[in-house]
């Protein structure tokens, strides 16, 4: 809390030193979830990382059923196994679930990176909008700083839109 406390403080120190110094300030603010769940090109980005991870659960629920067919046939043939045979098809088994579980730890692994690489790409790109449209400072409207803010300093709708037309005029 305190830290938060400073941290305000310091922003508001530097927010009234920068007006007295500044010929226009140009202040903003942006609400990234509306822009995440807004925007037809993170729509689009989403839809991509959803098709991905589809295809990974479907080859996990592959071998997560392959593995529930050889514990069945294990369960229902073991007492015709002599006790070598019980432990070393015990363990295979448990290192085929060892793995099963590693398996799903790197698909979660893989598509977390590629969510992380999304946002970090709409950040830069928000980054390179307000700097081109001459913001001297945008605030995260869900930051937890920000009490309140004129309608005409959220810039949110805006920014969906520039956003959004980027992609198009690049193809």
């Amino acid at each position: 809390m305190l830290k938060k406390t400073l941290l305000l403080m310091s922003m508001m120190l530097l927010f009234t030193t920068a007006v007295s110094y500044a010929a226009e300030l140009k202040v903003g603010v942006v609400d990234v979830d509306l822009l995440l769940n807004s925007s037809t090109r993170v729509e689009a980005l989403k839809v991509e990382v959803r098709k991905e991870f589809n295809v990974l659960q479907a080859d996990l629920k592959s071998k997560e059923d392959e593995l529930k067919k050889k514990i069945k046939a294990f369960d229902e043939q073991k007492d015709l196994f002599s006790d070598e045979v019980k432990r070393t098809k015990g363990e295979a088994i448990r290192k085929e679930q060892d793995e099963l579980v590693k398996t799903l730890e790197d698909y979660q692994r893989t598509i977390k990176k590629k969510e992380k690489k999304i946002m970090q790409s709409v950040v830069a790109e928000v980054r390179d909008i307000v700097h081109d449209q001459g913001y001297s400072i945008v605030f995260e409207k869900k930051s937890g700083f920000i009490i309140y803010a004129a309608p005409e300093i959220q810039i949110t709708e805006s920014i969906i839109e520039m956003y959004d037309s980027r992609k198009k005029n690049e193809k």
